[in-house]
């Protein structure tokens, strides 16, 4: 059965999804196993995030509720320990290097050439 995209669950678990893709460095740099355990994790930070709106609304009873929220976290924390807990920063050219990759040579900035 499809998940309807729009539905709030699904939008936050696809939020978290890119986020952790995005603090990993993206795509083009995690395998398939990696990108398919950033998916699990984005689902269970859904589930643990839900279950901790259920308990603040008080529609689940406190020990169900814990026992599957620290079941959630524990399980979280595996995944996110397999794929890397540190963010890797995007690499980002100098500004030299980006205007002549993306203008060639001769680029004007503010009446000034830049080589």
């Amino acid at each position: 059965m499809p998940v309807d995209a729009r539905l709030v669950w699904a939008r936050r678990g696809r939020e978290l999804y890119e986020s952790v893709v995005a603090d990993l460095g993206g795509l083009g740099r995690l395998s398939t196993a990696q990108e398919q355990l950033c998916r699990r994790l984005s689902g269970l930070c859904v589930v643990a995030e839900s279950i901790e709106v259920q308990l603040a609304q008080g529609k689940m009873r406190t020990g169900d509720a814990l026992s599957e929220y620290i079941g959630a976290i524990n399980c979280l924390r595996r995944v996110a320990h397999s794929i890397g807990l540190r963010r890797v920063p995007k690499e980002i050219p100098d500004l030299n290097t980006y205007l002549h990759s993306h203008y060639g040579d001769g680029v004007e900035i503010e009446g000034e050439a830049v080589e």
